[in-house]
């Protein structure tokens, strides 16, 4: 298999992927064992378009399947986001409420989605859902909490369920080990 036919570029131990949506390419960088969930989640993020509403052309296969082995050649998205464009700046700026609950979705969409399709999913699968629980956890402190505000409970809520999430992926990736 030629890897210059490609339209993503191996760099280190991450892929470039470049994708084209309306009139834009967007430039995602992924894991180099990413898979097409996360590709779309990547691309969820950039275009609001939620990655169930999503239709990528130029990508085959389940969202579990890696996007080395998803033949992926030009990719392109099409979808309607998720928010008209009236609301557009209000998730532009959005509150830390928001973010707390974007991180969370992305995190149990990232990861619960492709257990429930694989139960025991191969090592390189797990490193990428704990990579995602990592990322998580770093966005999440990110997250502008005043002491005594509902938004620190809320963060410190989501990162309790994430640390939960990366405690089951931990069990697996031992189990899996073994």
């Amino acid at each position: 298999f030629f890897f210059g036919l490609l339209p993503f570029y191996l760099m280190a131990a991450t892929v470039v992927v470049p994708v084209k949506y309306g009139k834009e390419v967007l430039s995602l960088t992924l894991p180099a064992t990413a898979t097409i969930g996360d590709l779309r989640l990547q691309i969820a993020e950039r275009t609001y378009i939620p990655p169930l509403a999503q239709k990528l052309c130029g990508v085959k296969g389940p969202d579990t399947m890696a996007l080395s082995d998803a033949g992926a050649g030009r990719v392109m998205v099409i979808g309607t986001p998720a928010q008209d464009l009236s609301l557009l700046s209000k998730t532009i700026n959005m509150s830390a409420e928001e973010r707390i609950q974007r991180v969370v979705w992305g995190v149990k969409y990232g990861v619960n989605r492709p257990l429930k399709d694989h139960p025991r999913p191969d090592p390189d699968a797990l490193r990428v859902m704990q990579e995602l629980c990592t990322q998580a956890l770093v966005q999440l402190d990110a997250v502008e909490a005043p002491a005594g505000s509902t938004v620190r409970d809320q963060r410190r809520a989501a990162v309790a369920e994430v640390e939960q999430i990366a405690a089951t992926l931990d069990a697996l990736s031992v189990t899996a080990e073994v």
